[in-house]
């Protein structure tokens, strides 16, 4: 075919055009102009998108071997490259409307950036005082280091418009320079996103692929460090993790070349950017490490030779760009090695007490926050029948990350938007999605019938209300309220499975587990009664009643629980209960059994009339997270048995207050 000489005069032309429009964008982002209109800003993305189709045309219009390095990849966009392309525009304009400035932990971050390049040093005294943060020292260094591009290109930019005749902050500071760092976080999570359709493209079609990657970004907290809390480092974590785990999975395909200094190299990053990270080098580097094994010809001896100098390999590469960490720790700690999991609360063992929390929890559980990872954690079991390694060293990586996670005391990650440490596992969840997206393919039933039973756990909890009178018979009954009905019977559906463990293990209702929301106490006082004390109390209790004095709750059956969430159990506690008996003429006195986790601790009589027991618990019957408390009492009557009114509650003892204290050692 001819090539038109218009054709590249054309071509130069529309790429100087996109140039120049994505520098537009790159001004209006980094300062924020148009904020109040951002309909601005999108109009120059809807014109970066069209030169980019020009583009691509005009690439396609010149024979293959007459084009050039940037006309060869512009004519290989495809639909799904556009639907990538057009999903970065989107995420830019999001940006721009949900950014604001650093925040949270992302401030101490950019403190470790900004004295990086502006001071040249790693003292944050001066940096802290002036901006803000909480410590910055015990952060990874891995995330600023790769910000720091974007930081220098945003002071490049600004001392440029000053020498242009512009009055601009150029003290490192200025919002611009925390607009940087959000934009790397961008654009760094957007390539990970590319990496991620990329390797989940090599099992699925490339629709379904692009389906599950960007569908999986936009149904979790990942869009929203991508494009809001971006300051904090979970973009960048995304990233990192990816591209070692896209490295590992491409190397599979050529055992005998692996790129081990590379695998090293972007191991000894992701760890850098997050430490948690390391805990995904295991799995994929043995399951490389045996995969070369098997692939190589020669005796034992020389294949196992082969493999140590790969290991070599990958660990020197690993160390060496582990480095500026290790320098990093020098400088703010004077020691070479320096893990902070004190100041993190990171408390290992075997079994650590809130895996569980992390999951299902209504504090940012996994799970309950982010639903659609149910569904792919689902799809990675069906994706594993076909690939059970791959599938293997993924779900271990999660496994590890929940380990890990569980053994954190703020376990929920403090302040931010849904189970963001998770934001590492992403490649994961994509993985997963398109498995359980492949497999409704071949079974598209499947689908509505789960709908099916969703809508039919909806009309049952409508009936059940209906019928119970929680929902009125002679009024309009709205969506929420139905809702509302739905809670108070199950809690949050997508935590059941543990909500139903734990009504089951500890004698208490469904939705106990999801009402505690996540909270442990060191100290713990029930004002019973009052609202609020149903996220303890579990059977045996009668409805709230209110004394001229006190609110309070009768104790309705022959036993009644208490559900406890605590801290720690490293000390002895001290259990203070304001109650009294259901007393009558002829009753004997009231007997009371307590039990903590199925171990009795004590057995008390009530006197008549309002009374304060105090009852000593030992470290030895608690646990981390949640206790029981079991009530066992002598009698539980009621005032129509023994004729003395119409009550047929069956009534044991009047409990006013609960208090659970921690007892400190001296």
């Amino acid at each position: 075919m001819h090539v038109a000489p218009w054709a590249r005069w054309a071509w130069c032309l529309v790429l100087s055009l996109l140039v120049t429009a994505c520098l537009v964008v790159w001004h209006v982002s980094l300062l924020w102009l148009a904020r109040d209109t951002p309909w601005r800003l999108a109009a120059w993305l809807l014109v970066v998108l069209a030169l980019v189709l020009v583009s691509r045309q005009l690439a396609r219009r010149v024979t293959p071997t007459a084009r050039s390095f940037l006309m060869r990849h512009a004519a290989r966009i495809d639909t799904v490259g556009i639907v990538f392309i057009a999903f970065l525009l989107l995420l830019l304009l999001l940006f721009h409307m949900g950014f604001e400035r650093a925040a949270s932990d992302g401030r101490s971050y950019f403190v470790q950036v900004r004295s990086l390049v502006m001071d040249g040093d790693l003292d944050f005294a001066n940096d802290e005082a002036e901006f803000g943060g909480h410590g910055a020292k015990q952060y990874a260094f891995g995330a600023p280091i790769l910000w720091s591009p974007f930081f220098v290109a945003a002071h490049v930019w600004l001392s440029g418009l000053n020498l242009l005749g512009s009055d601009l902050r150029v003290d490192g500071y200025y919002f611009p320079y925390q607009r940087a760092i959000g934009l790397g976080t961008l654009l760094y999570g957007f390539v990970g996103l590319v990496l991620m359709y990329r390797v989940v493209r090599r099992y699925f079609s490339k629709g379904l692929a692009c389906l599950s990657t960007l569908g999986l970004c936009g149904t979790s907290f990942l869009i929203w460090y991508l494009v809001v809390d971006n300051s904090m480092v979970h973009g960048v974590s995304m990233f990192a993790t990816t591209l070692f785990l896209f490295l590992w999975h491409r190397a599979r395909d050529v055992p005998t070349r692996v790129p081990w200094i590379w695998l090293g190299t972007a191991a000894g990053v992701m760890t850098m950017v997050r430490w948690q990270n390391a805990a995904f080098v295991g799995l994929p580097l043995a399951d490389l490490l045996w995969t070369s094994y098997c692939a190589r010809t020669g005796d034992r001896r020389a294949r196992l030779r082969a493999g140590s100098e790969d290991l070599l390999r990958f660990t020197g590469a690993a160390f060496c760009a582990f480095v500026p960490q290790l320098l990093f720790w020098k400088a703010v700690y004077g020691s070479w090695v320096y893990l902070p999991v004190r100041e993190h609360a990171f408390q290992p063992t075997w079994l650590p007490p809130y895996m569980i929390d992390v999951l299902f929890s209504s504090n940012r559980g996994l799970l309950s926050w982010t639903p659609v990872i149910t569904a792919a954690l689902v799809g990675l079991v069906l994706f594993a029948r076909d690939h059970w390694r791959v599938a293997l060293v993924l779900g271990g990586g999660f496994l590890a990350q929940t380990w890990i996670n569980g053994a954190v005391e703020i376990w929920w990650g403090g302040v931010g938007f849904g189970a963001r440490r998770f934001a590492n596992c992403a490649l994961v969840f994509a993985v997963g999605l398109a498995g359980l997206l492949a497999a409704i393919q071949r079974r598209p039933l499947v689908a509505p019938a789960v709908t099916l039973c969703a809508l039919l756990l909806f009309n049952t909890v409508f009936m059940l209300g209906y019928r119970g009178g929680t929902l009125p018979p002679t009024e309009g009954v709205t969506f929420a309220s139905v809702m509302g009905e739905l809670y108070d019977r199950v809690g949050n559906p997508f935590s059941l499975p543990v909500g139903a463990y734990v009504a089951w293990r500890y004698d208490v209702s469904l939705p106990i587990y999801d009402r505690l929301r996540g909270r442990t106490y060191n100290n713990l006082s029930i004002d019973v009664g009052a609202p609020g004390d149903e996220r303890f109390l579990g059977h045996g209790w009668a409805a709230r009643e209110q004394h001229p004095s006190f609110s309070f709750r009768w104790a309705s059956n022959d036993t009644s629980t208490v559900l406890v969430p605590l801290k720690t159990n490293v000390d002895d506690y001290v259990l203070e209960l304001e109650w009294g008996p259901f007393n009558a003429t002829g009753l004997p006195s009231q007997t009371v059994q307590i039990e903590v986790n199925s171990i009795a601790v004590a057995s008390l009589t009530l006197q008549p009339g309002m009374q304060v027991s105090h009852i000593d618990i030992p470290s030895t019957t608690l646990r981390p997270n949640l206790n029981q408390l079991r009530f066992r009492y002598g009698y539980a009557v009621s005032p129509q048995e023994l004729g003395l009114s119409v009550d047929a509650r069956r009534l044991a003892v009047q409990v006013v207050t609960i208090q659970l204290r921690r007892l400190l050692d001296p």
